[in-house]
């Protein structure tokens, strides 16, 4: 089970890290048509600010838990991560179909983390 646990964190953190630096760089090319319609009318702050959430969530997902340093900032992690991606979907689709799959695999894995970790504590 540990196994499974670390591969999801390590997945996840990954996830989270990739979508944090993506939206630092369109952060810094935000002058662009392209960019200014990918941010979907937030501004400059808000955008940096979900950045600096995906960035703190991929390092706390992987780091407390592997150093036992704050242990329990992992499941909480998870959880901020799985709210995280429910908000993004309803917000992007509307709550109908799209992007369905990949949101509830991410939410399930965060939640496995999150139990897993939780009754390992």
């Amino acid at each position: 089970m540990d196994v499974l646990l670390w591969v999801a964190q390590v997945f996840l953190a990954w996830i989270c890290l990739m979508a944090g630096v993506s939206r630092l760089r369109l952060a810094a090319l935000r002058d662009t048509v392209e960019v200014r319609q990918a941010m979907a009318g937030r501004s400059i702050v808000v955008w940096l600010l979900l950045a600096a959430l995906d960035l703190a969530v991929a390092v706390a997902l992987v780091l407390p838990w592997a150093f036992q340093v704050v242990p329990v900032l992992t499941p909480v992690a998870a959880v901020v991560d799985a709210v995280g991606t429910a908000v993004v979907w309803v917000r992007r689709s509307g709550g109908t179909g799209r992007m369905l799959v990949p949101s509830l695999l991410m939410i399930g894995l965060d939640l496995l983390v999150a139990v897993g970790r939780w009754s390992q504590l």
